[in-house]
């Protein structure tokens, strides 16, 4: 089960979060976003349960399980390794991404 931090994006909204919904073997439970009251009009345009009121309150549900991170590029750093401290699977643009925010977390 995933979620999804900044889903007030463009591309989560047009483009990721209807696809993920109709993947067979994708389920989007919660979303975030800096604006609380956009990220609960997301959610109920997709059907979506839960909506976090912080990226970190997305981060500790113990549903998650995976998360999507439609953030701008500067702030990927920081929630990819927010998501693997948390224990959430998060790959925005292959292995090579992810091997280096994990290199970073245990300060190499």
């Amino acid at each position: 089960m995933g979620g999804v931090i900044g889903a007030t994006a463009m591309i989560a909204v047009e483009r990721v979060i209807p696809a993920m919904l109709e993947a067979e073997r994708s389920q989007i439970i919660a979303v975030a976003s800096r604006d609380p009251a956009q990220a609960r009009g997301v959610a109920e345009r997709f059907g979506i349960a839960r909506v976090h009121d912080t990226y970190e309150a997305l981060l500790a549900d113990p549903d998650i399980e995976a998360v999507y991170i439609p953030l701008p590029n500067h702030l990927h750093l920081q929630w990819t390794i927010a998501a693997i401290e948390a224990r959430r699977i998060h790959d925005p643009s292959g292995p090579g991404w992810q091997a280096r925010a994990v290199r970073k977390a245990d300060g190499a």
